[in-house]
């Protein structure tokens, strides 16, 4: 079992785990020790993995980190892409952001588990692929930012005045889904 060292903060948002620069699997790991006065893995609220290789997803977060509501990736890289079980038993995420990490494809059962999801980022990816039922699960959803990506360029958030609403991100990916069917008719008749 691969112990890592975190960097821990207090900040006013929740007590936060900080890993950078490490290669990951979905073999479990242990995390080394050096929380601030009073504070445990229990109080663990926001885990944030920057400059990480995701060769899986530690299997195990769920048991250190029983009470982790908002995952953070940035700056990553998922050389396999990024699968629904990487996250299957984080189901108490209120908020997932995975930004900057090279991400082509969401799979359509990709959030399946993470229903009481609140708020999703997948911003500066260079995402080309989405299934558009990927968010009809998600009835707690007030924000999605799909902003920077190669096929799709969109955010939406539910408690501001945005003129922007959840049916318009759905409506864009099914038009963006619609544009790589006519690509891929394109080659076809091409070949």
């Amino acid at each position: 079992m691969k112990t890592i060292n975190c960097k821990f903060l207090s900040e006013t948002s929740g007590y936060k785990c900080i890993i950078d620069s490490l290669s990951l699997t979905n073999e479990p790991i242990a995390i080394s020790t050096h929380h601030k006065s009073n504070k445990s893995n229990k109080n663990v609220k926001i885990l944030h993995f920057s400059l990480c290789t995701f060769d899986g997803f530690p299997t195990n977060i769920h048991d250190i980190f029983p009470e982790l509501m908002c995952l953070k990736i940035k700056n990553s890289k998922f050389p396999h892409g990024i699968k629904r079980e990487n996250f299957a038993q984080l189901n108490n995420l209120i908020e997932l952001s995975i930004t900057n990490c090279d991400l082509k494809v969401l799979p359509e059962d990709l959030l399946n588990d993470l229903l009481e999801l609140e708020n999703i980022s997948f911003a500066n990816n260079k995402i080309e692929e989405i299934d558009e039922k990927i968010f009809d699960n998600l009835f707690y959803l007030s924000f999605i930012d799909l902003r920077g990506n190669t096929n799709i360029n969109i955010q939406y958030s539910g408690t501001n005045t945005s003129s922007t609403s959840l049916d318009d991100v759905k409506n864009a990916i099914k038009s963006m889904s619609l544009q790589e069917e006519k690509k891929f008719e394109i080659l076809q008749e091409e070949n």
